[in-house]
């Protein structure tokens, strides 16, 4: 009760003075750099393995600490003291790998993590209410020409929860999901990404290292969710090009000045 309270107080002082409310959350949050400073590369590579473990298996796991050893290794040769590119690859690659699909959502909801979230937030009787708009039975908002989200009651979590059960059908020919747009485009990233960047390793020199650094961070122009995540898809497509001209047009040669990264 204490925290329903709470946040009913912090709507109202939203309402009557947004920037004080801003402020509040703004001093409630962790420094981003802190974070970045508190955890090594390999640090964060083990805990996106694990994390590629829960979303669908070694096999996920294995095919993401494969590219980012390569990128390590490339990068060790040129810059034996940065640890920038190794980085990017393992945040960019981790990023497509992981897509939020119908089996990610359903394990998000059903591990416990969520519930144990509202416990700790909410006290007293309530009852959850899904707003979602399943891919296979939504319809269009024909307002805004996206899916139109229902509203489910609290039957849904165990739906969640058998569901999260068949993440292993995710991108096979048995995949209900994986036909739709969507999904074809995002496996079809990891595809993509993998390949230039492997290719990009295989060339990568001191003058190509920036560049190099600026493909292996391209994922990052990539947000959102449905929708909003094919526009920018489209978005990103088109920025590639110029991005992969720029490492192109500079020589595979090991006598330039060192580039200017990042030391771990």
């Amino acid at each position: 009760m204490p925290a329903n309270l709470q946040a009913f107080a912090l709507g109202r002082m939203l309402a009557h003075d947004p920037a004080a409310v801003t402020k509040l959350a703004e001093a409630g949050k962790p420094r981003r750099d802190s974070l970045a400073m508190s955890e090594t590369v390999d640090e964060l590579v083990e805990r996106r393995r694990v994390d590629l473990v829960a979303y669908q298996g070694e096999a996920l796991a294995a095919r993401f600490l494969s590219l980012v050893e390569s990128a390590r290794q490339a990068e060790k040769l040129i810059a034996p003291l940065s640890s920038s590119l190794t980085e990017a690859v393992a945040r960019n690659f981790y990023k497509l790998l992981a897509y939020k699909d119908e089996y990610e959502v359903a394990r998000l909801f059903s591990d416990g993590t969520f519930l144990d979230t509202l416990k700790q937030g909410f006290s007293g009787d309530y009852t959850l209410r899904f707003h979602m708009a399943p891919p296979i039975f939504s319809k269009l908002d024909p307002a805004t020409s996206r899916p139109k989200k229902r509203e489910f009651k609290p039957w849904m979590l165990y739906g969640l929860r058998f569901l999260s059960k068949f993440n292993g059908l995710r991108g096979t020919v048995l995949d209900p999901f994986g036909y739709s747009e969507e999904r074809r485009a995002e496996r079809a990233l990891i595809e993509r990404y993998e390949m230039f960047m492997r290719d990009i390793l295989g060339q990568l020199s001191v003058v190509k290292f920036d560049h190099a650094l600026a493909l292996a961070r391209w994922p990052q122009m990539i947000r959102g969710y449905g929708p909003v995540k094919t526009e920018r898809m489209i978005k990103a497509d088109l920025a590639l090009p110029s991005l992969r001209a720029a490492f192109d047009a500079n020589p595979s040669d090991y006598t330039s000045h060192p580039p200017k990264v990042a030391t771990a």
